[in-house]
């Protein structure tokens, strides 16, 4: 087994520093190989080879690739395919995984010649250290038909495949889980489970964290269907490729026998593990969402609770606002009452007033002197002027309260017409059926004033004018 690494500025010839040397300069030739690939990094972009084209053909044409090999390694959504040729007897196989900077970007392309049994591979887009476990896990084989089987290399890839995508998988449930534990919630599949409470499990959740995670699960949960399915199909594919390699005879009977039925095994098996991984997806996608509507079920309970505690500070708000209100208004009264008179009194006390009366004559002794009093005679004048003036600021609030109330009353009934049309609907209900005894008329008659009195209270009418209008209208249902 001889592998290569070709980094992405260099251009190596085939012949040149791609030659095979083993010990005192001697190049071993291309028919005492049975195992030859070569490894290619990804490069900066994901649609361009790395290597350059002109370099690609080169090991294309000294390896033999099938024409298709460009085409299947730029390709973005993952394909595989298999050709048999009959006259030289060699498999050709292209594979290449969906595009993805989670799952990876790795391609295949091989070519097996059924006659030597030998192997040569180019490998395009292996990340990390995917190259390395690779050639570690070949040099640990000692036997030399380990290296003889065709489906060897398309195996790996498959299982390489199935490890990223059970990786991924593995992540989101990790961050399923943390979520569960922050929001509080039960971890759903577990019969006996005692909610942990944390050090910081009494703090309020940050919410806005939890549906951006919650979002990005979503997102990322939409690649494992694709992964997974195209990662079953190629297991399929792999299957019956390896079939027909048997039904080809390109294996003899009982050489590499115990590692061919191994691999098979291996690809069954890796195909099952992707159905299961297809199905723990859509349950990743059911709790994802269930989340996302606790969390936000969990944001309205919270408004809730906001909107029941305003609404209790408005309410004693509003109270102590009445009390206020009714307070003002008693001192406004009380204002109004002796505003009048006082100002009267204080217009009277002015000196341009003489109240003075003329001074009596002297009295030839006191004891016999008349008592003048303490109360004037124009006395009479303060009251002839102080209680009119308060009459006419009585009269003068009421009239500005009446136009007030009504002009109040008409923009409730602008601003709610829907509680005006119910109103109309209440004021004229259907007559019922068999009701020409005075008797049922009489109670349809009342049940017509009570509808619509129950229109009329919502519109708050307070005093006089709301007894008048209601009067009115009652007179219209007649």
């Amino acid at each position: 087994m001889v592998a290569r690494r070709t980094a992405c500025n260099t251009k190596p010839s085939v012949q040149g520093e791609y030659g095979i040397v083993a010990g005192k300069n001697k190049v071993l030739s291309s028919d005492m190989l049975l195992l030859r690939f070569t490894s290619c990094d990804l490069g900066s972009h994901p649609f361009k080879l790395s290597c350059g084209h002109r370099l690609f053909e080169q090991i294309r044409k000294a390896f033999k690739l099938h024409a298709t090999s460009e085409e299947v390694i730029l390709n973005n959504n993952g394909a595989f395919a298999r050709h048999f040729f009959k006259s030289r007897n060699t498999l050709a196989i292209v594979l290449k995984v969906p595009n993805s900077v989670n799952f990876g970007y790795d391609a295949l392309s091989m070519v097996f010649d059924g006659t030597r049994r030998s192997t040569r591979a180019f490998f395009h887009g292996q990340l990390g250290d995917e190259y390395e476990r690779l050639v570690s896990s070949f040099q640990s084989q000692k036997d030399r038909s380990f290296f003889t089987q065709p489906m060897l290399l398309p195996t790996r890839l498959l299982l390489n495949h199935r490890l990223n995508t059970e990786r991924y998988r593995s992540k989101i449930d990790h961050t399923l889980h943390s979520t569960e534990r922050e929001i509080g919630y039960a971890i759903p599949g577990l019969l006996q489970y005692n909610p942990s409470r944390d050090a910081d499990a009494e703090s309020k959740p940050d919410f806005e964290r939890i549906v951006r995670q919650l979002h990005s699960c979503q997102t990322e949960l939409s690649q494992i269907p694709y992964q997974g399915q195209f990662g079953y199909d190629f297991g399929v594919f792999l299957g019956k490729t390896a079939l027909e390699v048997k039904d080809w005879g390109f294996l003899p009977p009982n050489d590499a026998h115990d590692y061919s039925e191994g691999l098979v095994h291996r690809i069954e098996f890796a195909t099952n593990l992707y159905s299961t991984i297809l199905m723990q997806s859509s349950i990743l996608k059911s709790r994802v969402q269930n989340h996302i509507n606790l969390t936000f079920s969990l944001i309205a309970q919270d408004e809730n609770k906001i909107s029941r505690s305003i609404a209790q500070e408005s309410a004693l708000i509003a109270a102590a606002s009445k009390r206020d209100s009714a307070a003002m208004k008693t001192i406004s009264v009380l204002t109004m009452v002796f505003l009048p008179p006082t100002f009267v009194a204080t217009f009277f006390s002015m000196t341009m007033f003489d109240w003075t009366p003329p001074s009596p004559p002297p009295s030839p002794s006191p004891s016999t002197s008349p008592n003048p009093g303490v109360t004037y005679t124009y006395l009479w004048v303060y009251w002839a002027v102080a209680l009119p003036l308060t009459a006419l600021v009585l009269i003068v609030w009421r009239v500005w309260w009446s136009i007030a109330d009504r002009r109040y009353q008409h923009e409730m009934r602008k601003e709610n017409p829907e509680k005006k049309k119910r109103g109309k609907r209440a004021k004229s209900p259907e007559r019922p059926a068999g009701s020409a005894d005075g008797e049922d008329e009489e109670h349809w008659a009342v049940g017509n004033r009570t509808a619509h009195r129950e229109w009329a209270f919502p519109l708050f009418r307070r005093g006089k004018s709301f007894e008048r209008e209601r009067g009115e209208e009652e007179q219209g249902d007649v």
